[in-house]
């Protein structure tokens, strides 16, 4: 599926560009952390001449090299857990104190890793209770700090739009036209004209009446370049376009749930009927 957006054409694949960009940070990561232990390294082993005779040169740089390249995965899980994880998007209660809990389980494995890395290193000399607990101590504050901002600051972030154009003002910055291929012919598809789009496993199906297209992408990607004055996501899986809802009542079990004009009729995450009812009455 291509994307364009006042006429233009964007990446042919928001999949494809959010890997460019996790292998751009990878890549970036591994070099920056190359830097960064070969200087914490020289700087170790000046002032410390005893390290010679526990361990070798490339050893104990390679150890701490290792310890530093821990970051890249631990950041990725952090984009992961804001892009997939509900639980831990603003719209969640103590959505603060999730990341908070996450940050320090994050900080005190990663200290632990650590500890043991240096323990192999230094050939078992290094007694790994006293070192885990010394580095608790010593650094758990800031690995909280930082692995709480990550997420948090992300996850605020990710609000940008609904803060900078909150009544769906200016739309020139959001999607406009879709751009589908069927079969061999592509097909533009005016955002407008979607009543809602809906979760496929890694697939999302755009919803027009009765007809829709399978596509490739996420539902992350698409909810991030929609104008949110015009379309809402109302569930894990489902976006709708605020025109196309005709009321919002209950089903049998008594759960939200949205009638649409052509009849559809959609699930609402409780957590989400609030921000609807709301998003609807500004519509």
């Amino acid at each position: 599926m291509h994307a364009t957006g006042n006429g233009y054409p964007q990446s042919p694949s928001g999949m494809a560009d959010s890997r460019r960009i996790a292998l751009r940070w990878i890549i970036s990561g591994v070099f920056i952390t190359l830097l960064m232990a070969i200087s914490t390294t020289w700087q170790s082993w000046e002032r410390n001449t005893a390290l010679a005779e526990i361990t070798s040169l490339p050893v104990y740089f390679a150890v701490i090299w290792i310890s530093l390249l821990l970051w890249i995965p631990i950041a990725l899980l952090i984009y992961r857990l804001h892009i997939a994880i509900p639980m831990f998007t603003a719209e969640q209660p103590f959505w603060w104190f999730r990341h908070l809990l996450f940050s320090f389980i994050a900080g005190s494995s990663h200290l632990l890793i650590d500890t043991l890395l240096l323990w192999l290193c230094l050939s078992g000399s290094f007694d790994v209770g006293e070192g885990y607990l010394e580095k608790l101590i010593r650094w758990l504050p800031y690995e909280l700090l930082a692995y709480w901002a990550c997420l948090s600051l992300m996850t605020l972030f990710s609000k940008r739009r609904q803060l900078l154009a909150p009544d769906g003002s200016d739309s020139s910055n959001f999607l406009q036209r879709l751009s589908i291929k069927i079969d061999d012919e592509t097909h533009l598809i005016p955002v407008e004209q979607i009543d809602y789009i809906q979760a496929c496993d890694n697939y999302v199906q755009i919803w027009r009446g009765r007809n829709s297209q399978l596509v490739k992408e996420t539902m992350t990607n698409l909810e991030q370049q929609l104008n949110p004055g015009q379309f809402m996501r109302i569930h894990r899986s489902f976006i709708v376009n605020l025109n196309a809802i005709d009321r919002i009542t209950r089903n049998g079990n008594q759960q939200p749930t949205v009638i649409m004009k052509h009849g559809k009729t959609l699930p609402v995450s409780r957590r989400r009927r609030a921000g609807l009812n709301q998003a609807l009455k500004n519509h």
